[in-house]
């Protein structure tokens, strides 16, 4: 464990010894740096998820949640609730261009999982449908109508033998959807956490970085400024008694997914 961990766990012992406040209630001790995802692990082994989350909150990570990252700190025991603190916190640091760097790396991620996870249901179904075929071959025989087996008997016999395939048929079939499912959960599986760390970083908002806003004019009975980002145009209503500076740091906000 790492010095910094040990003089954080120090602390808090202190603060729990000193006073009667619950554990999980207690006051972070002071940072001495963001939390990286060794820290993380640590935490989540000896504090419970909301006193991590405490951690994360007031220490913040110094680390980008990539797929990887969060895959790493789940295997580790970490639960959802501090998943997506450890999530949110890091995504808050990402400019626009890290983040749309991130969402390319996600939807890759997904994009290699789900033809890969197929490519091995598609050969075991195979191997399956091989294994089941000797099978279903030798139960389908019928020997062939001898001098002393009646017609009646013999349709019988043949009936039977029928019925007993279509059983050995439903059972394939059976077996066939069971292992399709299985490869199905485990691709859900596989891409659950790259299909959250999405959604995560469509719905936030990030900065632009090196963006010049350069002014146009500005119609002071209409209360609209006009200005231009590269060869962009843009017009912003600003409210009576609001000066226009505000505008600047509102263009520099967009979405990842711009």
């Amino acid at each position: 464990m790492t010095l910094r961990i040990a003089l954080l766990f120090a602390a808090v012992a202190q603060a729990q010894t000193t006073a009667p406040v619950p554990r999980c209630l207690a006051p972070v001790p002071r940072c001495l740096a963001p939390l990286k995802e060794e820290d993380v692990s640590s935490l989540v082994k000896v504090d419970p998820e909301g006193r991590v989350v405490q951690f994360v909150s007031t220490c913040h990570v110094g680390f980008v949640p990539t797929v990887e990252a969060v895959e790493g700190l789940a295997g580790a025991g970490s639960g959802d609730v501090v998943l997506g603190a450890v999530i949110a916190d890091g995504y808050s640091h990402l400019s626009l261009s890290r983040a749309r760097a991130e969402l390319a790396s996600l939807k890759r991620t997904i994009a290699e999982r789900t033809p890969s996870n197929a490519a091995v249901r598609d050969a075991a179904l195979a191997r399956l449908d091989a294994d089941f075929a000797p099978t279903r071959t030798r139960a389908a025989l019928v020997a062939p109508k001898d001098e002393f087996t009646s017609d009646d008997a013999y349709a019988e016999l043949k009936r039977r033998i029928e019925a007993g395939v279509a059983a050995l048929d439903r059972r394939h079939a059976d077996d066939r959807r069971a292992l399709a499912g299985r490869y199905a959960t485990e691709l859900a599986a596989s891409i659950r956490i790259p299909n959250r760390l999405l959604a995560a970083l469509k719905e936030r908002k990030y900065r632009e970085e090196g963006l010049a806003l350069d002014y146009l004019r500005y119609d002071a009975n209409l209360r609209r400024l006009m200005a231009k980002v590269g060869e962009t145009e843009y017009w912003f209503i600003v409210p009576a008694g609001v000066g226009t500076t505000y505008v600047a740091r509102a263009l520099c906000v967009r979405r990842a997914g711009e």
